[in-house]
């Protein structure tokens, strides 16, 4: 992956838009570095169809964004809100995969973002393989069900 990155004004204007990702998505829950302790971005684009959604960690609690209100804390879920959010994510996503392509680089099928706003840490992972096009049982919905059940159970409490 870290080919990629050779080309100096690639690597300044991906970063760029990975931070506008992370930004559209920490926006969503008010910038709250108090009660948020990470944001999971999750990008997909295969067979001509791109998918931009997000899911947090709230005072340890893993939350899909329509839920995040479940903590008790009050953030904006409305029907607008999240049609804005999906509209924006997925127009900085569209603006990405342009990047890759005038850059001439291979287009990522997969784009796993994690942003830790309590310490700054960001990690970001792509992916070339086919995830779910080639699939009958498989969605990029479900692709992000699998991440947040993934994350679920690597937080649960060893006994």
């Amino acid at each position: 992956m870290f080919g990629i990155f050779k080309n100096k004004s690639f690597k300044s204007k991906f970063e760029n838009k990975t931070k506008s990702m992370i930004s559209l998505a920490f926006e969503y829950v008010k910038n709250d570095k108090t009660n948020v302790d990470a944001i999971y971005v999750f990008c997909s684009n295969e067979d001509n169809f791109i998918f931009f959604n997000a899911f947090y960690k709230i005072n340890g609690v893993l939350l899909k964004k329509h839920k995040i209100n479940d903590t008790g804390l009050k953030y904006d879920v409305s029907d607008n809100m999240q049609t804005n959010f999906s509209k924006f994510g997925t127009k900085d996503l569209r603006d990405l995969i342009n990047l890759f392509k005038e850059y001439k680089k291979d287009v990522p099928t997969l784009i796993k973002m994690e942003y830790y706003p309590k310490t700054g840490k960001f990690d970001c992972n792509l992916n070339y393989e086919l995830n779910w096009s080639n699939r009958n049982d498989e969605t990029p919905d479900g692709l992000v069900e699998n991440w947040f059940n993934e994350l679920k159970h690597l937080s649960k409490p060893k006994s």
